[in-house]
């Protein structure tokens, strides 16, 4: 039965669709659609609800997209770009929705896919579930001015933050940071929309840290020739050990179905990146904080709060952002046992959701091919050593593309994963030749 069921998915994901041919799926078990994210947090929650039987509905622009070839997926479904008009976006949606004969439910896995579903969710609703909490708090937290707004307004664990609308208001504020601080944007698509913003930023949508007031007024100066959305935050001290990010799903009755807790390994950029190895680890004062902040909030459904332990304590921390969407790094949640994105396939069909049990400790996620380009310089910064990371790597382990039960998405060849692999030979030859030959 599972062979049959693998060659009918192989069957299937060789078909991108592009017509208006019905989809009879299941009253009892719809299915999942998910907004390609190029090989993210998409490629988890494919994993996550393929190996409990839900059939996974992948729409994408690129019938060579990663995600794609998961076993997991089981039909492709021709869809705008992130690039393309939000209307015509809605509009493929809607037609793609009336092709089900049952409402499938809907996952946002990217910022995209989160603000396009959330913002048009009365005629989204027609065709599809989901689990989205409202649409004034996604648009609270997604935006760091309004959270910076509420947080504050609300009593919660967050450094500074300003908001400055202009130069004066920055002027008026500089002295009251200690520095050194973190500037951030309000909305990362918009300054991923500006050349000149990336170049000033080293294209790191998660913020630049800043050393001084005079460093300050000159970059957000600079920034606010194309974008006026910017967050100016104190920075906290300390490796990027002390990260985590505690992720949840809460029911429609408020109530805490599963918690996991992550703790940051390695970040790629470091100490200012996307986490590249991720730990599961008991932290209680984590998981406290993240939990009041979210009801505090009145946050439902999937959502993860990040966070960053003050340095010299061993349990106190401050908040740094809140998401009503998927991370990255979702595939952990399943392999330590705690599976939200089925959990929310429950709920979102007012199913009884199956009892999660308290996650695995020391769980380990990997994004090898990041995780290698953070240790080059971690090792120049003298906070990693070879030894010490080949050390970190013990125990059981997942992979950002890799798993054994579905191993072709590693494989496609324009993956970080498969290119290195491939191309590994030749820069070896290369480090060699340099250290041997070129003067330095």
């Amino acid at each position: 039965m599972t062979t049959n069921r693998s060659a009918a998915a192989g069957m299937a994901m060789t078909r991108f669709a592009h017509g208006q041919s019905a989809i009879s799926n299941s009253a009892t078990n719809p299915g999942a659609v998910i907004i390609d994210g190029k090989g993210r947090a998409d490629l988890g929650v494919a994993r996550a609800l393929g190996r409990r039987q839900v059939p996974v509905y992948l729409l994408t622009d690129d019938p060579n997209s990663a995600v794609a070839y998961s076993r997991y997926v089981t039909q492709r479904l021709n869809f705008p770009a992130s690039s393309g008009s939000e209307k015509e976006r809605v509009r493929r949606l809607l037609e793609i929705g009336q092709q089900f004969k049952h409402r499938p439910v809907l996952f946002s896995t990217g910022d995209s896919s989160l603000l396009l579903l959330s913002r048009h969710r009365s005629q989204l609703e027609q065709h599809y579930r989901h689990h989205l909490c409202s649409a004034e708090l996604v648009e609270a937290l997604y935006d760091k001015t309004h959270f910076a707004v509420t947080a504050g307004a609300l009593g919660l664990k967050v450094p500074a933050t300003l908001a400055p609308a202009n130069m004066t208001e920055l002027e008026a504020a500089v002295e009251r940071f200690t520095f050194p601080v973190m500037v951030k944007p309000a909305e990362k698509r918009r300054w991923s929309q500006h050349r000149e913003i990336m170049r000033l930023t080293n294209g790191n949508l998660k913020g630049v840290r800043v050393a001084n007031p005079y460093a300050l007024r000159e970059l957000v100066a600079r920034i606010f020739e194309f974008d006026d959305g910017i967050i100016v935050q104190d920075y906290i001290e300390g490796r990027d050990e002390a990260l985590c990010s505690m992720h949840t799903y809460i029911d429609r009755q408020g109530r805490v179905v599963g918690l996991i807790v992550g703790q940051k390994v390695r970040t790629y950029p470091i100490h200012r990146g996307i986490g590249c190895c991720v730990r599961t680890e008991h932290l209680p004062a984590a998981a406290e904080l993240g939990l009041h902040a979210l009801k505090t909030l009145g946050v439902t459904g999937h959502a993860s709060v990040q966070m960053k332990r003050l340095p010299g304590t061993d349990d106190q921390y401050k908040i740094l952002e809140i998401g009503p969407r998927y991370s990255t790094w979702c595939h952990l949640q399943a392999e330590a046992g705690v599976n939200l994105a089925y959990a929310a396939y429950q709920d979102s069909l007012d199913q009884a959701i199956d009892p999660l049990p308290a996650p695995r400790n020391k769980v380990l996620w990997l994004d090898l091919h990041n995780d290698l380009r953070a240790l080059r310089h971690y090792r120049e910064v003298g906070e990693w050593s070879f030894g010490s990371w080949l050390y970190s790597l013990r125990g059981k382990r997942c992979y950002h593309y890799f798993a054994a039960d579905d191993p072709r998405p590693a494989l496609v060849p324009h993956t970080n994963f498969a290119r290195r692999l491939a191309t590994y030979p030749a820069r070896a030859a290369r480090r060699v030749w340099r250290k041997r030959y070129q003067r330095t």
